[in-house]
Formats: C-alpha cells, structure tokens, sequence
C-alpha cells in the first residue's frame, strides 16, 4: 500500500505489521460485536501528505480533525501540501466522526477515509 512506505524491519514490512496489530484484532472485535447485535462501523486512513517522511502515521488525522495552519504548520507529518487541502481532506472526517456522535451511523465516508468491511 502506498500509504505505508516500506524498508527493512525485524518483522516484515510497515503494511504487514499494521495489518497484524491492528486490522486483523479489529477485524475479529468486529465481527464478535456484530454477532452479538451490535451496529458496527469501520475505517482506515491511508493518507499521506506529499512530502511527508511519514506516511499514514499514527496522529495524522488529529490536523484533520481540529487546530489551524498556525497550529500546524511546523508538523513534517504535513509534509508539503497546503493547509487549505488538509482542511479540505478533514471536512469529510469531521463530517464522519460528528455524524457518528450524533446518530451512531457515520454515514457515507469519502476520502480520506476508506471504509471497512463489518
């Protein structure tokens, strides 16, 4: 994926670790929710700013969710992409997360936001 940008590790790569520690528990939490009655949603982040040495890292949706380009505008996890596209790209986060707070659904994800299956 090209959100997880590769390189030599003890345990595999960066997407095969990220697949182990955390999607697949929640794959399996998911499914055990779900069995039992519960409404369950899902989503990744698979985004990566252009010029960011990053990648998808853990905190990068927190610029999208909340703060200002002059809170934001030392963070290498940016990289170089202007602060009127990181707003852009958090609209539909916010939009998601405040759906979900209000209705328990986060409705239709757009991107950056990919939707998982529950």
């Amino acid at each position: 994926m090209s959100a997880f940008p590769e390189g030599p590790s003890d345990s595999g790569s960066v997407a095969e670790r990220t697949r182990r520690v955390y999607e697949e528990p929640l794959r399996g939490l998911h499914e055990r929710l779900a069995h039992h009655g519960a409404r369950v949603h899902g989503y990744r982040l698979d985004w990566r700013p252009p010029g960011s040495p990053h990648g998808a890292t853990h905190c990068v949706e927190i610029p999208l969710l909340l703060g200002s380009a002059h809170a934001w505008r030392h963070a290498p996890m940016l990289g170089t992409l202007p602060w009127a596209e990181v707003d852009a790209a958090g609209r539909g986060v916010r939009a998601a997360w405040a759906s979900f707070a209000r209705t328990g659904d986060p409705g239709a994800l757009t991107a950056p936001l990919v939707a998982l299956p529950c």
